[in-house]
This record gives C-alpha cells, sequence and structure tokens, in this order.
C-alpha cells in the first residue's frame, strides 16, 4: 500500500531552511544510540531529509510522506519556538509560513522574506 505523499514547492533559499530545521529537529528529538523505536523514527527523518534535499535544491519541489508531516511541522515550532527564545524576536509568520509549506502550499523565497520582515515589523515577545 502506497502511502499518501505532500508536495512541497518552495525556493532554494527555503528549501536549504527547511532541510537544515529539519536535521536539527532530527539531532534533537531522536538521538543517535536512542531507543528503537527512536531510531526507527530518526531513519525515516533521515530518509527524507536527503531525498528532500536532492529534490527541492535540484527541482524546488520533492514529495514526503504525510506520515511525516506531524513532525515537520514540530520540527518548525522547535525551530522558530528556539530562535525566538534566544532573540526574543517574533517569528509567528515565519512559522505559519513553514507550516503551510509542510501541509503543500507553494513558498517562493521572496514569500518567505516577505514573512520575515512582517516578523521583524512585530517587534520582540515580551
Amino acid at each position: 500500500m502506497k502511502h499518501q505523499q505532500i508536495r512541497l514547492e518552495c525556493g532554494p533559499g527555503v528549501a536549504r531552511r527547511l532541510v537544515d530545521l529539519l536535521r536539527d529537529y532530527t539531532e534533537v528529538a531522536f538521538p543517535a544510540h536512542s531507543t528503537d523505536c527512536a531510531q526507527v523514527a530518526r531513519e525515516a527523518m533521515l530518509d527524507a531529509i536527503a531525498s528532500l534535499e536532492s529534490s527541492l535544491l535540484a527541482e524546488g519541489r520533492a514529495e514526503y510522506s504525510k506520515r511525516l508531516r506531524a513532525m515537520f511541522r514540530e520540527a518548525v515550532k522547535m525551530h522558530f519556538e528556539l530562535h525566538a527564545a534566544e532573540t526574543g524576536e517574533c517569528c509567528e509568520a515565519r512559522t505559519a509560513a513553514l507550516h503551510a509549506l509542510c501541509g503543500g502550499e507553494a513558498l517562493a523565497d521572496a514569500d518567505y522574506a516577505a514573512a520575515e520582515t512582517r516578523d521583524r515589523a512585530a517587534g520582540h515577545k515580551a
């Protein structure tokens, strides 16, 4: 039985950011030499990341298993929560943009830059 796939389309800058934050999340959430269950999740994430990296950077589009969507969204959330904690910066627009990408909406580099501008205009979190 083939699992449903989610199609990602994005610019190279967005692709690099997504791949990097997915790798960071995988290292934190599923460290090497952890439980067998965590190792299965780690390998699934690393395989998906490798596939995404080659396809997104070469073609600007890729597909991943819908079963991984929750982990992708959690990776985005964790990345921006940590960034906000470190900098005090608002990250809501960027988080929403990458969550939408993980759900299958296209995201151009210019649209991500606009989200970043909106976050900066919103200022710092109290």
